[in-house]
């Protein structure tokens, strides 16, 4: 029996906290919902443990994931994160289960996939209903992500290399006051030890890069869309549509004009003020680059992309597309 009631409710991980205007319906767990009143359950569904759906969100540093987040958030249904701990917590599980002996058999394979999506439950049970992770990382947790989320989707944001050194020197020289963590004694004497720097290994461009190039280069690279800073400012409108297209999802009327936004607390702790910030409007501005040539010319070819744009454009030719 369901009484003639009216009234509202909200989820909160297992619980259903509901109010009536006729003081029948109490909170309880499991999606129950109970009426005293009548001393029967109104209510009995299974709780649903599947996160919503899981986007990743990666690139190099300087090629607009922080805009790309900026304009996603527009979106209602939509959260998306500057960088975060998630991807770094899922390699945490995956390798602390076998750090020590032992610890393998107490932690088997299909236990690490339970404590993975666990975790990422937890931590975004309170998003919206599609939600975008973002982390330089992902890239090397592709076979991860292809197993536990098979639907899931990947947006790889990419700039030219050369230009992506510039936009750091171009930040670090707007807080000449300042020591970014970034570099470590004499890493950050002058633009050589610093682009030298950047783009080492076990650093932040290139482990990035390196990344990037291991989950482009991969067999299950379908889940991947690369998206060019340069493109992604020039016509920010088309670029959002294939990113719609590329996760099935129903198109936004986004406002490009108005996306600012700012994570100072974030900059904080690197010690470069305005490394999330973006401005109101998404546009392509020109300007010369700070770099000295050498550099430039030196970091030139390490935009890969570009090279397997340019074999797709051949092979298209000589096939007669």
């Amino acid at each position: 029996y369901m009484p003639r009631i009216m009234y509202n409710y909200y989820m909160s991980d297992y619980t259903i906290k509901c109010k009536s205007n006729l003081d029948v319906v109490c909170s309880c767990q499991y999606h129950v919902i109970v009426c005293p009143k009548h001393r029967c359950s109104v209510l009995v569904t299974e709780k649903d443990s599947n996160l919503n759906t899981l986007h990743f969100i990666s690139g190099l540093p300087r090629s607009g994931t922080t805009l790309l987040s900026a304009i996603l958030n527009q979106n209602p249904r939509f959260s998306a994160s500057i960088s975060g701990p998630a991807a770094r917590i899922t390699r945490a599980v995956i390798s602390e289960a076998q750090a020590q002996g032992g610890y393998r058999t107490q932690c088997p394979e299909e236990l690490r996939k339970k404590l993975i999506k666990n975790m990422l439950h937890t931590y975004y049970q309170d998003s919206n209903s599609v939600v975008f992770d973002t982390n330089r990382g992902w890239p090397l947790l592709m076979p991860v992500l292809s197993d536990l989320y098979p639907e899931s989707k990947m947006i790889i944001c990419v700039r030219d290399v050369p230009w992506v050194i510039d936009s750091f020197e171009q930040l670090l020289r707007k807080n000449p006051y300042s020591l970014s963590s970034l570099f470590n004694g004499d890493e950050g004497i002058d633009v050589y030890a610093r682009a030298n720097t950047l783009l080492r290994s076990d650093r932040t461009v290139g482990f990035a890069l390196n990344a990037i190039k291991q989950a482009v280069y991969a067999c299950n690279n379908d889940s991947i869309l690369l998206v060019e800073y340069d493109r992604l400012c020039r016509d920010p409108k088309q670029v959002i549509g294939d990113i719609y297209k590329h996760i099935a999802e129903e198109e936004f009327a986004h406002d490009f004009d108005n996306v600012a936004s700012a994570h100072d607390e974030f900059d904080q702790d690197t010690g470069l003020k305005g490394m999330h910030t973006t401005r109101a409007k998404v546009e392509l501005i020109k300007r010369q680059t700070i770099l000295p040539p050498d550099i430039w010319h030196a970091t030139e070819g390490l935009s890969f992309w570009k090279q397997i744009e340019q074999s797709q454009q051949l092979s298209r030719k000589s096939s007669g597309w």
